[in-house]
């Protein structure tokens, strides 16, 4: 398991209690640790989620939120927002997700970065008080974030909508907001969309090499 594999030692609770419990948990650095798997429960139940979250941060313990893939990303952002739980990603709430690729990976949101731990950085103090921000750095190149993933995902959803199942960054571009910086970098559009799973292929077109990307996938309910 990815914790695992970082020498962590985690806890599966038992469910039977009757009241709100995580799926897990664990101990690091002085600081208590919920996990918490949200499969369908992003789908079915979003009030739930919202009170899974909650019920960590009110008792001062750090929520780690385990979902399958970078589309369920954004709904986490999505509900973690408009839930308003009290709380900022990556100051006392984790969120992980298989990336494009199938790797489970830390997902960042603008330039906030994971804790350290997650990310092999030394400097990180994983027994500071939940109650300081998180630590602000520029982000990694290379290193899609949850607010680039929406805006791509919102964007390819209102092309599928009009019926272009393919589609290339001037695509995006032509009916994207003026101010959508997503859009109008194609090289951090390709890196949202690679995390949303959305399948590229380059072809030649006027003398010139063009990604088309495959919508196909998401015109699929």
């Amino acid at each position: 398991m990815f914790l695992e594999a970082k020498g962590i030692r985690i806890r599966i609770v038992n469910q039977g209690g009757g009241y709100l419990v995580p799926d897990a948990e664990f101990d690091l650095g002085g600081q208590s640790y919920n996990v918490e798997v949200e499969c369908s429960t992003l789908v079915k139940h979003v009030d739930q989620v919202a009170r899974n979250v909650r019920k960590a941060t009110v008792a001062g313990r750090r929520c780690l939120v385990v979902v399958s893939g970078q589309a369920m990303a954004v709904r986490f952002a999505s509900v973690f927002h408009d839930w308003n739980v009290g709380s900022q990603l990556w100051r006392d709430v984790g969120l992980i997700a298989r990336d494009a690729k199938g790797v489970i990976v830390p997902v960042a949101e603008g330039a906030t970065q994971p804790w350290g731990w997650l990310i092999g950085r030394p400097d990180e103090m994983p027994s500071r008080s939940c109650a300081q921000g998180p630590e602000i750095m520029p982000e990694k190149p290379g290193f899609a974030s949850l607010s680039d993933l929406a805006r791509a995902l919102r964007l390819a959803n209102r092309l599928v909508a009009a019926g272009n199942l393919e589609a290339t960054a001037r695509d995006f571009l032509r009916i994207a907001d003026r101010d959508d910086a997503v859009a109008a970098d194609a090289r951090r559009l390709g890196m949202a969309l690679r995390s949303l799973g959305v399948r590229q292929t380059r072809v030649w077109r006027d003398g010139r090499q063009t990604r088309i990307y495959d919508l196909h996938a998401m015109s699929k309910p």
